[in-house]
This record gives C-alpha cells, sequence and structure tokens, in this order.
C-alpha cells in the first residue's frame, strides 16, 4: 500500500484541483545519453535533473497475478533521434525506463516511484514511438543460482 502526501491525495480525489500531477521519465542504457521527459507543456526540474516536455503515455504492467505483466510507453509525434537512440539501445542489453509521479509545486517529492521497468520490444510508424515495458520477475533468474555437478565439483561427488 502507497503512502501519498495530503496534496496528492487531494489532487486525485478532488472534483476541480489547480495541483498538476507530472509523470516523469527517464530512458537510459549505457550505449545512449539518458532521455528526460515530462508530461507538460513546459520543461520541469525534478531532483536537479530537468525533464523536456513530450506528449507521451504510460501503460503500467498489472499488478495481478495472471500471465506476464507487461506495459506499454507510446510517445506521440516522435522526435527521429529518440527513435535512433532506442534502437541502438536494443542492439544489446534492454534500455531501462524509469517511471515515477510528481506534483509540479513540488517536484522534488517523488510521490510514487521510482519503478523500473525494461523495454522489451520497439515500434515506431511516422507518428508514434512504441516501447513494450517489463519488470525483471524472480521467477526468471536460474534456481538454484549454482550447478554443482561432478565435473566442475568432483569433491562433492566422491566416494568416501
Amino acid at each position: 500500500m502507497r503512502t501519498l502526501s495530503a496534496a496528492m491525495n487531494a489532487a486525485i480525489f478532488s472534483e476541480s484541483s489547480s495541483e498538476v500531477i507530472l509523470q516523469l521519465v527517464a530512458i537510459s542504457h549505457p550505449l545512449i545519453s539518458t532521455i528526460y521527459l515530462c508530461d507538460d507543456l513546459a520543461a520541469h526540474t525534478s531532483n536537479g535533473i530537468v525533464y523536456e516536455p513530450e506528449n507521451f503515455t504510460v501503460q503500467l504492467p498489472d499488478d495481478g497475478a495472471d500471465g506476464i505483466p507487461n506495459g506499454l510507453l507510446t510517445i506521440q509525434s516522435v522526435d527521429r533521434s529518440y527513435i535512433e537512440s532506442l534502437s541502438l539501445a536494443l542492439t544489446a542489453e534492454a534500455a531501462t525506463v524509469t517511471y515515477s509521479l510528481v506534483l509540479a509545486s513540488t517536484p522534488d517529492t517523488v510521490e510514487v516511484g521510482p519503478e523500473v521497468y525494461k523495454i522489451r520490444s520497439l515500434v515506431f510508424d511516422d507518428y508514434n514511438l512504441s516501447a513494450g515495458l517489463s519488470i525483471d520477475l524472480p521467477g526468471d533468474e536460474p534456481f538454484p543460482g549454482i550447478v554443482f555437478d561432478p565435473k566442475n565439483n568432483p569433491g562433492l561427488f566422491k566416494d568416501f
């Protein structure tokens, strides 16, 4: 259960509010410079980082137990540099998307997040860039982490 500030609760549950809820997205990968985006018409600074305005939507992965949790980041009217950067980033390891919610009046206070996702797929056309998001599942890790076999660990398999 998340604990939100009184201002965030008021902004979410009031019929009308002067408070603006901002989505902040950071797309990072070792091969590209980090892309910082916010879903507003103006740039915002949060914790010393300037997030550039961009038109995007985020569909977060489901919390349910059914299936693999997949989400979607869609950037409309996409800049060609995003396509080039993310295409380059997908050639090696998966790029990381960090998602947070803040209030415009208190941008240094992260209300939700930061939640970290991996970009698993990338689809783009003339107008949109869609990146498939997923989380790292513990079930994807090998168990046990170390395999003991006679070739690598002969002392464990010796007759006493």
